[in-house]
């Protein structure tokens, strides 16, 4: 058997890598990043429309396997082999760049360090090339004789990110054949504290927005991430917000990266004080009242109340037994004229309109409709309390005095009715939020994390006078043990200025690898996706 060489073979001889040799090398990687116009000064660069000139050969179009941009690729193909690829000018998320490692992708094929052949360790610590068919019955063999000894949860299967969705689906298949639920990809080492912050709070693990979504922002607040050099032509869109919004840049890093050099305002925090400086930037929001009160009322649980241990008050609202009319009940005779909105569906499954059912100091009256299924109910303010029960007098929902209905049945909560009570109200999740950012003052956050309490406040007002903000991070936030906690502050500081669901604002978790979305999707992880 052949042994792996160790080092390139090429046309000029042997190339061994020297300190020497390294520095050149670097040099030109930082040269071809500068001359490559992804992250330029000037204006945005996009290459015009067409062909390379000079290059033949059958085009195909692909993605870059590299960062999380995705970039579009142009591959051309001439006698089965590929001869040069290119940035795809017709896509719309690079618009024709690419950084010098898509524009090395070629490399992937014909980088003489390649392995086009599978290999064996042999007991020398030496690797040697054996035949395809050998490894594959190796492999076989060896893993069923693991599952016929400890059973098929003893293997765990590692897929991959930079794969295809077809691929990954292949190799989730394979593990389920063999038995075991025991599979992963990069996702889990790389962006899991992502998914445990944004899923909770948003219901998906993911970017919150767009790559081109980044140019509607007036304000790009970017923190855990060197994007400049990692996320290079994503960068486009940052410098295209700058150049027609007019966007601020705040970076915050413990190191001064390219991306800090490219920053309005650079906080240059302490390693593992990110939630202590996000803390500081609320406080001062909430005390000069730039937040969006309107938004917190209609789109967040900061009207909701506490009880005693802290949790949120849940109103029930389930399915009935049988189709069933409804009785509304108020604890007070004082209750003149309590609107209460109830809407289902019928015993056909279609839906039933809002139905308005008036409590005139009665002790109940009888809804209009049958229900199968009530979905949501909306009241007015109540003195007493108010219960809603079957015909039979069979409990569904109860509305403790006072408090309006957030949500429908898949989560129903007590809640304050104005904005003014939400602030007046200690029981109110916004209370609680004051109460717990309290002690970060601009004064003792500089102590923590030892950026200027001047530019704290700088940095608040900025973001509440330049709405909306876009908030992006990467592998500096997540690969924190508290990383979980520091993307929940991001949530609370995008929250607090309603940057959430609209166009330049959200939160945005730049991942590593292109497919990282797409090989969860296919199931390289514990749980199978909706959509199986």
């Amino acid at each position: 058997m052949e042994k792996l060489k160790t080092k390139t073979e090429s046309i000029e001889g042997d190339f061994e890598i020297t300190r020497r040799n390294f520095l050149k090398i670097g040099g030109a990687v930082t040269a071809g990043i500068a001359v490559s116009n992804t992250v330029g000064a000037g204006e945005t660069k996009t290459k015009e429309s067409g062909t390379s000139p000079g290059i033949e050969g059958k085009i195909f179009h692909s993605v870059c396997p590299y960062c999380a941009v995705g970039c579009g690729m142009k591959i051309y193909v001439k006698d089965n082999k590929v001869v040069h690829i290119e940035g795809d000018e017709e896509n719309p998320i690079n618009r024709g760049s690419l950084c010098s490692k898509g524009n090395a992708a070629i490399q992937q094929i014909y980088n003489d360090f390649r392995v086009k052949e599978p290999s064996k360790k042999t007991g020398n610590g030496h690797w040697e090339k054996i035949l395809w068919n050998d490894a594959y019955n190796e492999i076989s063999e060896k893993l069923k004789a693991i599952r016929t000894k400890y059973g098929p949860d003893a293997v765990g299967f590692y897929g991959c990110s930079h794969a295809t969705n077809e691929e990954d689906y292949l190799i989730q298949k394979i593990a389920r054949i063999f038995g075991t639920n025991n599979i992963e990809h990069q996702a889990r080492k790389c962006h899991a504290s992502t998914v445990g912050a944004l899923a909770p709070s948003f219901g998906r693990g993911a970017m919150t927005n767009h790559w081109v979504d980044i140019k509607n922002a007036k304000c790009v607040f970017i923190i855990g991430s060197n994007i400049v050099e990692n996320h290079p032509v994503g960068f486009q869109w940052v410098t295209e917000a700058r150049e027609k919004n007019e966007a601020k840049i705040i970076v915050a890093d413990p190191r001064y990266t390219k991306t800090a050099n490219m920053s309005d305002i650079y906080m240059q925090h302490r390693p593992g004080t990110d939630i202590a400086l996000i803390n500081g930037i609320c406080k001062e929001i909430i005390e000069n009242k730039w937040y969006d009160e309107i938004y917190l009322m209609n789109r967040t649980n900061t009207p909701f109340l506490l009880n005693n241990e802290g949790k949120l008050i849940e109103i029930k609202i389930s399915a009935l037994p049988e189709n069933k009319k409804l009785k509304i009940r108020s604890g007070s005779d004082n209750d003149k004229a309590i609107k209460i909105k109830i809407t289902g569906k019928d015993e056909n499954g279609k839906d039933i309109p809002f139905e308005e059912i008036s409590l005139d100091g009665k002790n109940f009256v009888l809804s209009k409709n049958k229900f199968s299924f009530v979905s949501k109910i909306e009241n007015e303010k109540a003195s007493g309390e108010v219960e809603i029960l079957d015909e039979q007098d069979k409990e569904i929902s109860k509305i403790p005095a006072g408090v309006k209905v957030y949500g429908d049945c898949y989560g129903a909560y007590a809640g304050v009715w104005t904005a003014e009570e939400m602030k007046a109200n200690k029981d109110t999740v916004f209370s609680k939020l004051v109460e717990v950012i309290s002690p970060y003052t601009p004064e003792e956050v500089e102590k923590i994390t030892g950026v200027e309490k001047e530019t704290i406040k700088q940095t608040a007002e900025i973001f509440a006078k330049n709405k909306p903000v876009t908030i992006l991070y990467s592998m500096g936030t997540t690969q924190h043990t508290t990383g979980v906690q520091y993307i929940r502050s991001y949530v609370v500081l995008q929250l607090l200025l309603g940057n959430i669901g609209i166009p330049g604002g959200g939160i945005n978790a730049m991942r590593g690898i292109s497919n990282v979305q797409g090989a969860t999707d296919m199931g390289l992880c514990h749980i199978l996706p909706a959509n199986f």
